[in-house]
C-alpha cells in the first residue's frame, strides 16, 4: 500500500500527501485539526500493516481473551 503521509523536511511534521506532485498543506485554523488527522494516519501507516491485517489482529486478540477466560475459569474451579 502506498503510504499517504510524508515528513515535511523544514519542520518535521507529518503532511498528506496527495500525489508526488502535490502534498497538502495547512495554515491558520484548521492547522491544529490537519495535524492531528495527519500524525494519526502516519502512525498507522508506520505500523506496515494493511487493515485486514489490523482486522485480523483484531479478530486473534479477541479469541485469545476468551481462551484466557475459559483457563482462568478452569484455573479457579480447580482450586
Amino acid at each position: 500500500m502506498d503510504r499517504l503521509t510524508s515528513k515535511d523536511s523544514v519542520s518535521g511534521a507529518n503532511m498528506i500527501t496527495v500525489s508526488e506532485e502535490w502534498s497538502y498543506s495547512v495554515r491558520g485554523e484548521r492547522l491544529k485539526l490537519y495535524g492531528c488527522i495527519a500524525d494519526r494516519l502516519a502512525a498507522y501507516e508506520d505500523t506496515g500493516l494493511s487493515p485486514e491485517e489490523i482486522s485480523a489482529l483484531i479478530a486473534d486478540n479477541k479469541r485469545l481473551h476468551e481462551l484466557l477466560d475459559v483457563l482462568k475459569e478452569t484455573i479457579e474451579r480447580k482450586e
